[in-house]
């Protein structure tokens, strides 16, 4: 292999695109990203990993700024130009090569961009304003599965619930939370296509005494786990959560700019489960299950062959 040829592989493992909850790849913005035409020439100059590490490292001291004074749309708009760059490095390898394939995944583009670990999409619609209005509901994409099965976790704690209405024993499968998440949220959340595309995947199978288990869970809309949230998020700060401005108004806890949000795994005592805090840290003692100000991550499995096609 050339070492041209060399420096275009070790680029395009590279470039996988950042994993945290602030990655953006809206599908109509490639002719309006001003990083793509520079990372392409960075690219077939060799430079590309010099190129990234450099603006990079620009964007995120100007990330750094508007965090500590408080600028929180700012700081979203720099996050957005971070996922920009993220994008623009990631295609930049297929457009100066001339490979129709997604660096990422390696799944061959049917059009300009692929939906891979990391993106942001839309996907259904929830109240997002404080009076109520709604807004295309935000999705991080958590993991890409080969049949075409995408794990999402919403962007923003979207709501405050409890665990539990009642300060009681009790499990996932019989909480009052889950019975939202796969009632009135699904069904206000999404149109019957987008219904047809969440699939039900199982979620628990609740230990009842040593070597003995209940009957698997099932839900459409659910939470994660402590697993889970270790799993797919490699740092506290990947883990930090902002909220909705509706949640907000619903009584969800806020810090200086990021709010706790609920996981689905419990204590032995069943009255309190483990949740992730302000820092983005996994709390596994846990909080009350009545806890109103617990704010409400939602995730689910869509089929996007069946949604997008």
């Amino acid at each position: 292999m050339s070492e041209d040829g060399e420096e275009n592989k070790q680029d395009q493992e590279m470039y996988s695109g950042s994993t945290g909850p602030e990655v953006s790849v809206p599908s109509d913005r490639e002719n309006n990203n001003p990083y793509l035409e520079p990372a392409i020439s960075a690219c077939r100059c060799n430079r590309l990993k010099e190129y990234s590490i450099n603006e990079k490292k620009r964007l995120k001291e100007r990330l750094k700024y508007c965090s500590e004074a408080g600028d929180i749309e700012m700081a979203d708009s720099v996050r957005n130009q971070i996922s920009m760059l993220d994008e623009a490095c990631r295609y930049a390898v297929s457009f100066a090569t001339g490979e129709n394939v997604c660096p990422v995944c390696g799944r061959k583009l049917k059009g300009p961009q692929c939906v891979c670990q990391g993106d942001i999409i839309s996907f259904g619609v929830y109240p997002y304003e404080s009076n109520g209005t709604k807004k295309p509901l935000e999705w991080l994409v958590l993991e890409t599965e080969k049949d075409g099965t995408l794990f999402l976790l919403s962007r923003r704690g979207i709501d405050a619930k409890p665990y539990n209405r009642q300060y009681s024993e009790t499990s996932w499968e019989n909480c009052t939370l889950r019975q939202w998440l796969n009632t009135e949220f699904y069904n206000n959340a999404f149109n019957d296509r987008e219904k047809a595309a969440v699939k039900t995947v199982q979620t628990e199978t609740r230990k009842k005494f040593p070597f003995i288990r209940s009957a698997p869970v099932y839900d459409r809309v659910f939470i994660l786990s402590v697993a889970e949230a270790y799993r797919y998020f490699i740092s506290d700060e990947q883990r930090k959560c902002v909220l909705s401005p509706y949640a907000r108004m619903c009584g969800a806890y806020c810090g200086d700019s990021s709010c706790w949000w609920w996981l689905r795994s419990m204590r032995e005592d069943a009255c309190h489960a483990a949740y992730v805090n302000l820092g983005g840290d996994i709390n596994t003692i846990g909080s009350n299950i009545s806890d109103e100000q617990g704010t409400v991550r939602a995730a689910i499995k869509i089929n996007s062959h069946l949604f997008w096609h």
